[in-house]
């Protein structure tokens, strides 16, 4: 890696540090595992190792994955928008994720 790249990777890591929204605890984060080898024939089964190996919430963060919790129920989003103006979320805690971490998108899901 040269200098340029590794002194960009290590500014970016620090704007990342800084950020006022802290992710949430590890306790709060979901499970998570190492997927069965081969081909997976339905993606709506765990597909997990027998053993099961869970995968910590530091090895998912060394390989790049944040994870914030929010109030679902505390704010009205649209049940489906495409596209929907993340300008117009009228949640502060997602608003100051978007701004922190320079989104200019966002997805809605809906969990029943």
């Amino acid at each position: 890696m040269s200098a340029v790249a590794e002194e960009k990777t290590i500014d970016q890591e620090a704007k990342k540090a800084k950020m006022a929204l802290p992710q949430a605890p590890d306790e709060e984060w979901p499970e998570a595992w190492l997927m069965t080898e081969g081909e997976c024939k339905d993606q709506f089964a765990p597909n997990r190792q027998e053993p099961n190996v869970p995968v910590s919430v530091n090895d998912l963060r060394d390989i790049g994955i944040a994870y914030w919790k929010f109030d679902a129920d505390a704010y009205t989003y649209p049940v489906k928008a495409v596209p929907w103006d993340p300008n117009d979320a009228v949640d502060p805690k997602l608003a100051q994720l978007r701004d922190d971490r320079g989104y200019s998108y966002a997805d809605i899901i809906t969990v029943h």
